[in-house]
């Protein structure tokens, strides 16, 4: 396996999922989606370096599934996604925070692919 980072999309739009998965392997990242939590957490590892997470999504919000995702005790940093607003996305990574998750920042739906891959470049 190459040392290049592992990247998990979460979105259950498939396009916005894909999009941010093209971007990642633009700049050399391994990427999968997922577009249900089952799926999400079947394809969660040990080795994914990094979560890109809608805040939104039909089975579960993104709350719960950080709530998960701390009980689980990952080490993932992520970043938060939503077309909610700034102020949701400040609460959530302040939440996911409070968790002990890694939350390394948040992106504003709709966002440009510019906004995006700097954010995976940190």
């Amino acid at each position: 396996m190459s040392g290049s980072r592992q990247v998990l999309v979460i979105d259950d739009n498939p396009d916005i999922a894909e999009l941010v998965c093209a971007a990642a392997e633009s700049v050399k990242m391994n990427c999968m989606t997922a577009t249900t939590v089952d799926a999400f957490l079947g394809a969660l590892m040990p080795e994914t370096d990094l979560i890109l997470m809608d805040m939104k999504m039909p089975e579960m919000n993104g709350r719960e599934l950080m709530a998960l995702l701390a009980s689980r005790h990952c080490q993932a940093g992520i970043v938060l996604m939503s077309g909610s607003g700034q102020g949701v996305l400040s609460e959530a990574q302040t939440y996911g925070l409070g968790l002990g998750l890694n939350v390394v920042g948040s992106l504003a739906k709709p966002f440009r692919v510019a906004e995006l891959i700097a954010m995976l470049q940190r």
